[in-house]
């Protein structure tokens, strides 16, 4: 018998970071992104047990940018760019990264969260967009069986949302 249990849950957020003088920023479209390499944006990944929705300090939150490579965009490279453990409150906040979004790159960033007793997330297609912060709440569930599984959340493209 197969446990239907998910190994875990995952939420997705967008915030919009104000520009320091207080006028809110211009929005992002892809007919005025430049795709300057200074362009930046923010991760926030927060980490609960989905049990008891209590924070899990001490969870390895990883984040790799992938590249895709070949002709037919058949492989990937994995280059870990950040690692970082959750504070108290489950949180790793502020994590700067440059822009890369399906609307800029066929390039991505995955997020893996880590943590001892739990089954391990992994996030694929993570956008960053400019200015903006975006929030994964994950939510791990205890392992509950010998056997180390594990659950891959693919953050759909644009084009996959507007088929259905």
């Amino acid at each position: 018998m197969t446990n239907s249990r998910k190994p875990y849950y995952a939420e997705n957020l967008l915030f919009r970071k104000l520009s320091i003088n207080n006028e809110p920023s211009t929005p992002t479209t892809p007919s005025n992104s430049s795709n300057s390499s200074t362009e930046k944006g923010f991760l926030e990944v927060i980490v609960f047990d989905n049990k008891t929705q209590e924070p899990i300090s001490c969870a390895l939150v990883q984040i790799s940018k992938i590249t895709i490579t070949g002709q037919y965009q058949e492989r990937a490279q994995g280059l870990v760019i950040y690692k970082h453990r959750t504070d108290i409150n489950g949180k790793v906040s502020n994590v700067e990264l440059p822009v890369i979004n399906e609307l800029t790159s066929k390039d991505f960033y995955a997020i893996s969260v880590i943590s001892d007793e739990y089954y391990s997330a992994f996030i694929f297609r993570a956008q960053v967009y400019p200015n903006i912060t975006s929030t994964f709440n994950v939510y791990l569930n205890h392992i509950t069986t010998g056997v180390n599984q594990f659950e891959i959340l693919i953050q759909p493209t644009m084009e996959q949302i507007h088929q259905r």
